[in-house]
């Protein structure tokens, strides 16, 4: 059996490692080291955050985690040299994956996750499982084409007499994030999350997602109350935008304010100069699913949502 030292990346092996799992970088030393140096940047990846596999040989594997805005982190697969025996993969990958959770959990994270698509191998999943990855929920991906203008929305129903729009600006982040926590009691989205984080954490985490904008924060006031929001940002590289959360408070479920919420996000959408809304949903969340249909969503992927739980 080959010996392997399990370690973060050296300044010295970065080239090597970040081949294995990027493998569109390219292929001479000086144009790598740029892509390399430019990657938080334009990627959003730091490759120096890697976990390596190493043998007398070289690197035999790597796994990169990606640290982001409010106290969350991503883990990404393990990736393996052409060389690596594989008898010993298995074992790797698990090593790998729970230094990279040490990793992240000593930098700060406390929402450490995984994201699968459906089509994995069964053997990828079985290593973030062995890592001490439970399975959180089957996202699907669904997007819309925002053809109208802003005011199109108000004749499609956007307008009613009961209901204001206040805006990032206008209420702040504080009143937004303790809003959303509201917005999670009872919910059926990822309801296992509540609590994880502070409103500080998921308001850093969904401005962080994308390109923030507060023209797409908007929040609806019903008589008075705050009563839900629609977060839309900007999708980096893409001419689309992304509904990155929307919520309605408890007592005011059940009034048709969530098809109100997404009439809100493609306009906003629309304002941003967009033609196309994305977003993500809990498939077990099935009063959402069928407000995002009705409103012209259809589903163009699915993954599976996988996270470290809370440290007893």
């Amino acid at each position: 059996m080959t010996n392997y030292a399990i370690r973060r990346v050296a300044d010295g092996e970065l080239i090597e490692a970040t081949r294995l799992c990027f493998p569109a970088l390219p292929r001479w030393s000086w144009q790598a080291r740029q892509v390399i140096a430019s990657a938080p940047e334009q990627l959003g990846v730091d490759f120096r955050r890697q976990m390596v596999a190493r043998s007398a040989d070289g690197i035999a594997a790597s796994c990169l985690s990606v640290l982001m805005a409010g106290r969350a982190a991503t883990v990404l697969a393990p990736c393996f040299g052409r060389n690596v025996d594989p008898a010993d993969q298995d074992r790797l990958a698990v090593q790998l994956l729970q230094r990279s959770v040490d990793e992240c959990r000593n930098e700060g994270a406390v929402l450490i996750q995984a994201l699968l698509d459906r089509s994995t191998e069964c053997r990828e999943r079985q290593w973030f499982e062995a890592a001490g990855f439970r399975h959180l929920a089957t996202l699907l991906y669904m997007e819309c084409n925002v053809q109208q203008s802003p005011g199109d929305a108000e004749a499609g129903g956007q307008a009613r007499a009961d209901v204001q729009w206040s805006s990032y600006q206008a209420d702040g982040e504080e009143s937004i994030g303790r809003l959303i926590e509201r917005t999670y009691v009872g919910t059926l989205d990822c309801p296992e999350l509540e609590g994880r984080r502070t409103w500080r954490d998921v308001v850093d985490s969904h401005k962080g997602s994308g390109q923030f904008d507060p023209q797409g924060w908007q929040i609806a006031i019903c008589n008075g109350e705050r009563a839900g929001l629609a977060l839309v940002n900007r999708v980096a590289g893409r001419e689309a935008c992304e509904l990155v959360y929307m919520g309605v408070v408890p007592e005011f479920r059940g009034r048709g304010l969530g098809r109100l919420l997404v009439e809100r996000a493609k306009r906003s959408a629309a304002e941003l100069g967009c033609g196309l809304l994305t977003l993500a949903v809990d498939e077990r969340n099935e009063p959402a699913l069928r407000v995002y249909q009705e409103a012209g969503f259809r589903r163009v992927g699915l993954r599976e949502a996988f996270c470290v739980p809370d440290v007893q």
